[in-house]
């Protein structure tokens, strides 16, 4: 920590972790729904987009995308603009049963993660609960 209380640029956390074994296990189910004749469960593609959807936002509520500060909303806005198309593919696949749409899901599920993870690493961050003190 700095004089001043907030985390050193380049601090990975628990939760940056977390979020990234949840985008790798959405990666894998996308993986395990591509292989043809696969007894995965999962197998149809409008189940995988499900799975992939929801291990997509709950790795973004784990990483901390609620807990942006008001100072970094322009940084926010293009994850944000992503974070919308990823919707839309989510839609889109789940619509049309589309094994492109789905992996335009998983680019942009791994994509945002990616941005977010560096915006983590090359950013100050206040410590969690410091909110309070003022």
């Amino acid at each position: 920590m700095s004089s001043t209380g907030r985390r050193r640029a380049g601090a990975v956390t628990r939760n940056d972790v977390v979020a990234a074994f949840l985008v790798v296990a959405a990666v894998a189910a996308f993986a395990m729904a591509s292989v043809p004749e696969t007894t995965w469960p999962l197998a149809d593609t409008r189940a995988t987009a499900v799975v992939v959807l929801v291990l997509g936002l709950t790795a973004a509520v784990v990483g901390g995308s609620w807990r942006t500060a008001a100072r970094e909303l322009a940084v926010m806005r293009p994850l944000a603009a992503l974070g919308g198309l990823a919707a839309l593919a989510a839609v889109g696949t789940l619509v049309t049963g589309s094994q492109v749409m789905l992996a335009v899901l998983v680019v942009l599920t791994v994509v945002l993660w990616a941005l977010a993870t560096i915006h983590h690493l090359t950013s100050w961050r206040e410590p969690p609960g410091d909110d309070d003190q003022a």
